[in-house]
């Protein structure tokens, strides 16, 4: 989710929320004979403030997977979920008084921090990965459609090769050859076929550009003049699939954040309940 100008209204909103809650919390802690702390009234208020905050922030996962528009759109959640996550912050330290407190609390406010961290992470990824990607990779294809579009890439492959050859696997022994005729053939099967597959060879000479340079200026002399034009097009055709590699790995990135995101929103709602019934028993 990119920040723009549709997160004024939040924007500005959470900062007077936290301007006020900051006020409160200077004037209970000035007044306070031991300081701010956690069992006095204004910090079981920050305490309920807090977790409300993080819940509904936490909700958003929910609202995902809810069709329809009554409950607002998943954007407005999104937006939502940002920043009543930032306002959570000072409420946390407000409730605690800026004191991580017993072993459960030490741990419940490491993973709040973690659950911070990540979330923070995750908005500068999300932020820069997109406009990295539209500046760097002109070839792009949705991300759920990359093996639809690298079949693609395959096809139109094969067809610059159906130009020159009139069949692809013919004489093919998984050997190169000398033979101007057949060394194109080879090394396309061998290699290039390869490469435009969904799961590709590590060792593959095609993964790198410099030396996918070389190995395309090797194919030229190896082959005769009026192949030329198909080892022209076939090498602007692994550009592109290298181009849906490097979305891939960016898609990747942009997304496996919430792989540690999410679990540890969880274990901080839990940790939290468990910090709220200890507190009421004790």
């Amino acid at each position: 989710m990119v920040i723009n100008r549709g997160h004024a209204i939040w924007c500005i909103a959470s900062l007077a929320f936290t301007a006020i809650a900051t006020g409160l919390y200077l004037s209970s802690a000035n007044h306070a004979v031991h300081g701010a702390t956690g069992n006095s009234i204004s910090g079981i208020l920050f305490g309920i403030a807090a977790t409300l905050a993080m819940i509904l922030a936490g909700l958003l996962a929910a609202r995902k997977r809810i069709h329809g528009g009554q409950l607002g759109t998943v954007k407005w959640w999104l937006r939502g979920h940002l920043w009543i996550g930032m306002v959570s912050v000072p409420l946390v330290f407000f409730h605690s008084g800026f004191r991580f407190g017993g072993p459960l609390e030490q741990i419940l406010m490491w993973c709040f921090l973690a659950v911070i961290l990540s979330g923070i992470v995750g908005q500068v990824i999300q932020q820069f990965a997109p406009r990295f990607m539209r500046t760097s990779i002109p070839q792009q294809a949705i991300f759920e459609q990359l093996p639809i579009a690298i079949d693609a890439l395959k096809d139109a492959a094969d067809q610059e090769m159906l130009t020159v050859y009139d069949t692809l696997f013919t004489n093919h022994d998984g050997t190169e050859t000398e033979d101007a005729d057949e060394f194109l053939r080879t090394f396309y099967l061998r290699h290039i076929r390869v490469f435009l597959q969904v799961d590709i060879p590590g060792d593959s000479p095609l993964i790198h550009p410099t030396q996918s340079v070389g190995v395309f200026a090797t194919v030229r002399e190896g082959i005769t003049n009026r192949m030329l034009p198909v080892v022209n097009q076939l090498e602007l055709i692994c550009n592109e699939r290298r181009q849906l590699i490097t979305q891939n790995k960016l898609q990747w990135i942009m997304h496996g954040w919430t792989l540690v995101h999410i679990p540890l929103s969880v274990s901080l709602l839990i940790l939290a309940l468990i910090h709220i019934i200890m507190s009421l028993y004790y």
